[in-house]
């Protein structure tokens, strides 16, 4: 470890390092994913939560593994808040000028 990194900027590596891993495995990852979503899918109300974001939570969840149920659930949070595609009554964000 540089001795400028820190134990989160540790962290990120080895979680992106296990993400970009998951494109060797695509057949099997692409069949957890499905059958995670089909498990899931009594879940979601609507179309919350929204594909890509479901995506986010699996990929986060086997990078980051193991993590706290609070952990991910904060990490979504912020993930939604930076994307800010959603507002958190899920609904598609208007640009200003759609607004009116």
């Amino acid at each position: 470890m540089l001795s400028t990194s820190t134990h989160d900027n540790e962290t990120r590596g080895d979680v992106r390092s296990r993400i970009s891993a998951l494109s060797e495995m695509a057949s099997a990852w692409t069949d957890a994913v499905t059958r995670w979503s089909a498990a899931n899918a009594h879940y979601r109300t609507g179309d919350m939560p929204d594909r890509k974001a479901e995506y986010l939570l699996y990929q986060t969840l086997v990078g980051a593994w193991p993590i706290s149920v609070e952990r991910a659930v904060e990490y979504m949070r912020k993930a939604a808040r930076e994307g800010k595609e959603r507002n958190l009554l899920g609904r598609a964000k208007r640009s200003v000028r759609g607004s009116s």
